[in-house]
């Protein structure tokens, strides 16, 4: 379950600091690349997505003890 709770946090750290990190990439106009206006937030979703079905599959596993790591 730490295992689970420790890649669902790595999971939220990246969606949080992905916006931050995309802003500081340089372009010759001084504007964030308008592509990253529709990637990045898909990318949270992904994320947002694997993270919440990982701690989903450890709760399951937390309740069956035949499939715990």
């Amino acid at each position: 379950m730490k295992k689970a709770m420790l890649t669902n946090l790595i999971y939220w750290g990246v969606a949080i600091l992905l916006p931050i990190g995309m802003r500081v990439v340089p372009t010759s106009t001084g504007a964030s690349p308008r592509i990253f206006e529709l990637v990045i937030p898909l990318f949270q979703i992904m994320l947002a997505f694997a993270a919440a079905r990982n701690f989903s599959s450890a709760l399951r596993a937390a309740g069956n003890p035949e499939q715990r790591d």
